[in-house]
């Protein structure tokens, strides 16, 4: 029995879900599912210029991992792209990389669930000067996180 499927680390969810070919009804052609992973491994790679050691590690998975899945969502765009397909992001349960914000007030660190909105204020003194921190991989309390 294979081992169970580590949860990987996506950092944000692509804005359209469905990309198809313009005039023809999405009931007239097949479908490719490109999962979130697979995305994320292409934006880490080619957006963001990472190895795939770095993106790896961004993922919380192996090179070896890394490297099937890019390899598998390059497939997938391509037959997308060559046959004319639609193409569907799926979206399972990832573990979203929370968002680290900071108190201009009092420099409390937390960090809040992917969806969950802005937050308004401060948990910690009440201010609204809160910022976007940029590395949100760990937190100094857990407000609405994983």
């Amino acid at each position: 029995m294979p081992r169970p499927r580590r949860r990987r680390r996506v950092r944000g969810r692509p804005c359209r879900m469905w990309f198809k070919p313009r005039g023809v009804p999405l009931s007239e052609i097949e479908e490719i599912n490109l999962t979130t992973d697979e995305l994320e491994a292409m934006r880490l790679k080619h957006m963001e210029n990472l190895s795939q050691e770095e993106a790896a590690e961004k993922m919380d998975v192996s090179r070896s991992t890394f490297a099937r899945t890019l390899k598998r969502a390059h497939r997938k765009v391509t037959e997308f792209l060559m046959k004319g397909q639609a193409l569907q992001i799926e979206d399972p349960e990832y573990a979203y990389q929370p968002r680290r914000f900071t108190c201009e007030e009092c420099g409390y660190r937390w960090d809040a669930k992917h969806g969950t909105g802005r937050p308004r204020e401060c948990p910690e003194c009440g201010s609204q000067g809160i910022n976007l921190t940029k590395n949100s991989r760990s937190s100094n309390k857990n407000v609405g996180g994983d």
